[in-house]
C-alpha cells in the first residue's frame, strides 16, 4: 500500500501543481481579459473620438465648400466688374482721343480766326485810313474854298 499511498501522493502532488499552475493561467487570463476590456474600452474611446472627428471634418468640408462657393461667385462679379471697367475704360480712352481731336481741330480754326483776323483788321484799316484821307482831302479842300473866299472878301 505504501506504494500505492506514494503514487497516489504523487499524483495528487502532481494535481496540485497542476491546480497552481492552473490557477496561474486563470490568473493570467483574467489579467489579460482585463487589459483587454480595457483595450477594448480605449479602443471604443478611440472610435468614439474618431467618429467625432469625421463629423467635425464633415461639417468643416462642407463649411469650406460653401465658402469656395462664395469665393467662386465673388470671383465672377470680380471678373464682370473687371470687364465692365476695361469697356469703360476703352470708352473714355475714345472719348479722350476725340477731345484732343476736337482740340487739335479748335486751335487750328483758332490759329485761321487769329490770321483772318489780322488780316482783316489791316485791310478794314486800310480802308478806313483812306476813308478818313479821302474825308480830311475833302474837308481841306472845302475848307480852304471858304478861306478863299473869306480872304477875297476882307479885300
Amino acid at each position: 500500500m505504501d506504494d500505492r499511498l506514494k503514487q497516489v501522493l504523487s499524483q495528487l502532488t502532481d494535481l496540485n501543481t497542476g491546480m497552481v499552475d492552473l490557477k496561474t493561467d486563470v490568473g493570467d487570463l483574467k489579467t489579460g481579459q482585463a487589459r483587454l476590456e480595457t483595450d477594448v474600452g480605449d479602443l471604443k474611446t478611440g472610435q468614439a473620438r474618431l467618429e467625432t472627428d469625421v463629423g467635425d471634418l464633415k461639417t468643416g468640408q462642407a463649411r469650406l465648400e460653401t465658402d469656395v462657393s462664395g469665393l467662386k461667385t465673388g470671383q465672377t462679379r470680380l471678373e464682370t466688374d473687371v470687364g465692365d471697367l476695361k469697356a469703360g475704360q476703352t470708352r473714355l480712352e475714345t472719348e479722350v482721343s476725340d477731345l484732343k481731336t476736337g482740340q487739335t481741330r479748335l486751335e487750328n480754326g483758332f490759329d485761321n480766326l487769329q490770321k483772318n483776323l489780322v488780316s482783316s483788321l489791316g485791310d478794314y484799316t486800310e480802308r478806313i485810313i483812306n476813308h478818313i484821307d479821302d474825308n480830311t482831302e475833302a474837308l481841306n479842300k472845302r475848307l480852304f474854298k471858304a478861306e478863299s473866299k473869306i480872304e477875297g472878301m476882307r479885300k
